[in-house]
């Protein structure tokens, strides 16, 4: 089986307990990940940024009773500036709420593989469900990437 990366992580809402749910998606290609505005800055003033459904391979989501940094709502950066690795894809907030990861402040960055991202939840005490087979059929990215090839020629 392909290698799976993080390529973006979202807030979806509020569990009835009040835990915050997360949408973590990933990609088999993290080279192919984007998304329109992904070059805007701050990445915070595009309404509801999203990936292109066709660069990512799976969902899951995950509760967690803490509030998280995500880089689509950051008020400095760009998405591609999370891509580049300037910031991280999601992070905890330096508060009085901080989650940790063992002895470290939990963070994800982009392109971290599947394993990495469920061994840094699981020391959180967390883990991703209800995992979600992304089927779009649709190679458009893949054929762009290949006509921006010809015409570099």
């Amino acid at each position: 089986m392909n290698q799976e990366y993080i390529a973006f992580i979202d807030l979806i809402g509020r569990s009835i307990d009040g835990k915050y749910v997360y949408r973590f998606d990933f990609t088999y290609d993290k080279d192919i990940v984007w998304g329109e505005y992904f070059n805007i800055t701050p990445a915070i003033i595009v309404p509801d940024l999203q990936p292109e459904k066709n660069c990512l391979s799976r969902r899951a989501t995950v509760e967690i009773p803490y509030n998280l940094g995500l880089a689509k709502r950051n008020s400095c950066f760009s998405m591609q500036d999370c891509i580049d690795g300037i910031i991280a894809l999601c992070f905890s907030e330096l508060d009085e709420n901080v989650l940790y990861a063992g002895d470290d402040v939990f963070l994800i960055n982009f392109g971290e593989t599947l394993e990495s991202v469920e061994e840094r939840l699981s020391k959180c005490g967390y883990k991703l469900e209800n995992f979600e087979v992304i089927e779009t059929g649709d190679d458009t990215i893949i054929d762009e990437l290949i006509d921006n090839l010809d015409s570099d020629e």
